[in-house]
């Protein structure tokens, strides 16, 4: 089977408790295969040199590098400067197939502070990779129920990851369209919805369901069908697909990947 992950980023900031979210990663990679890269951020010149940023290495190091399979590598780098800029420099060297970007427990508990250390929507813009946000509660390590959304067109690169994440995991994938009234072209999305159906039966042993939401759009058809189903994962685009509908949602710019409590993965 085709590798899809190589390389994981895992970029945090040193300020926030990130052992649940370094767990996650570290299943994450040996369930996948893959490296993990941790990029820590830390305010200061004087915080990364001198002994303490090698003793600080050095545990986590230790610490999570016995945790991950004896053929897979952990890398941890620290760096200061604007989080987003250091991002995109590691992404660019390190060949980062997949970047892991963690909620904080605070945003998820609606205190006003941002979800993460970058703005999300800015970065999917200038990233080949897949993106995936990383809830702080534990949950569970295994994915049982993968939401795909389609549109109006065949979205082969989703196939092909929700392919290759069902088979590791042995999910089932749910293929979702939207049916409401702002639904722009619902012709051709059920034509898309039924082409990829075809297309994984015909091609895979996977268990595949299919379902279409009353809401008018991609993002709120797939939240909707994913909380209806308890869902593991949802699967994206990013941009206009991953937009909630509303008014109010479009004036914030609020993407289904800042504000769900389902681990979302935006695939390019």
């Amino acid at each position: 089977m085709e590798k899809f992950f190589n390389n994981i980023l895992v970029p945090f900031a040193l300020w926030e408790n990130a052992e649940n979210t370094f767990q996650k990663a570290i299943d994450l990679a040996n369930q996948m295969q893959c490296h993990v890269h941790l990029l820590l951020f830390v305010k200061g010149h004087a915080a990364t040199e001198g002994h303490g940023v090698a003793l600080l290495k050095n545990e986590l190091q230790q610490l999570y590098q016995s945790r991950l399979d004896p053929s897979l590598s952990l890398i941890v780098c620290i760096r200061e400067g604007q989080p987003e800029k250091l991002i995109l420099e590691y992404y660019r060297k390190s060949q980062i197939d997949l970047i892991l970007l963690a909620r904080t427990a605070n945003s998820m508990r609606g205190t006003g502070r941002p979800s993460f250390p970058v703005k999300v929507n800015r970065l999917l813009k200038k990233v080949k990779c897949s993106v995936l946000n990383i809830i702080p509660e534990p949950g569970a390590k295994n994915l049982r129920n993968i939401v795909l959304p389609v549109g109006d067109f065949l979205p082969m690169r989703k196939l092909l990851l929700a392919t290759y994440l069902a088979k590791l995991s042995h999910s089932t994938i749910h293929l979702v369209s939207s049916g409401g009234k702002g639904t722009t072209k619902p012709g051709e999305e059920m034509g898309s919805l039924q082409k990829s159906y075809r297309l994984l039966r015909e091609n895979t042993n996977l268990s595949v369901e299919c379902g279409s939401m009353p809401e008018e759009n991609l993002a709120d058809a797939a939240w909707a069908y994913a909380k209806k189903i308890k869902a593991d994962l949802i699967l994206i685009g990013p941009g206009r697909e991953s937009l909630l509908s509303g008014w109010l949602n479009t004036l914030r710019s609020r993407w289904l990947f800042n504000v769900s409590k389902i681990p979302v993965m935006t695939v390019s």
